[in-house]
């Protein structure tokens, strides 16, 4: 009951499914490349199913079985569901799609004054190229507290109790 066999309509639906999966992922791979790494992990979560799915189907159609006691199992549909549960993930868990990524992209990347996102510990969570540029950065020190890549800049005894205040005005 669950062997079929292959017709003309299997070929068209699994090419179809197989372009919009790929045209998807290289859609993810464009954002992935350009995002700051603010927005990387969220991304990688879907390509890393997508690589899955994409192996699995390998195996399938190549006649590899990973578990030869479901050699006549086709396993697409639960893989499938894996790259789904991992799209809802990034989608829902960490916000792939809300506004704040997409505004982030469209006006902080453009303005021309530098931009450096510090958490509340004082460690840089991102920055825009502006700030790049003027801190002579190749890539923003994610992780790294301010103190060091931005010493000559930044006044340390105005820094703890700007913390509290959410802003941070550096010296010209």
């Amino acid at each position: 009951m669950l062997a079929f066999t292959r017709v003309l309509l299997y070929l068209v639906v699994t090419l179809y499914n197989v372009l919009v999966v790929t045209l998807g992922n290289y859609l993810l791979v464009r954002k992935w490349r350009f995002a700051s790494s603010l927005y990387r992990w969220q991304t990688s979560v879907i390509l890393s199913a997508a690589l899955v799915l994409y192996l699995m189907y390998g195996f399938y159609l190549s006649g590899i079985t990973p578990v030869p006691a479901l050699k006549d199992l086709d396993i697409n549909p639960f893989i499938y569901s894996l790259w789904g549960l991992a799209t809802g993930i990034a989608i829902f868990k960490y916000r792939l799609f809300d506004l704040a990524p997409i505004a982030r992209e469209t006006l902080i990347e453009m303005l021309s004054d530098g931009v450096v996102v510090v958490d509340a510990h004082a460690r840089i969570v991102d920055a825009n190229p502006e700030a790049q540029r003027m801190f002579g950065w190749e890539k923003t020190p994610v992780g790294q507290s301010v103190e060091i890549p931005m010493n000559n800049w930044i006044n340390q005894a105005l820094l703890k109790t700007s913390m509290d205040q959410q802003q941070l005005k550096l010296n010209p």
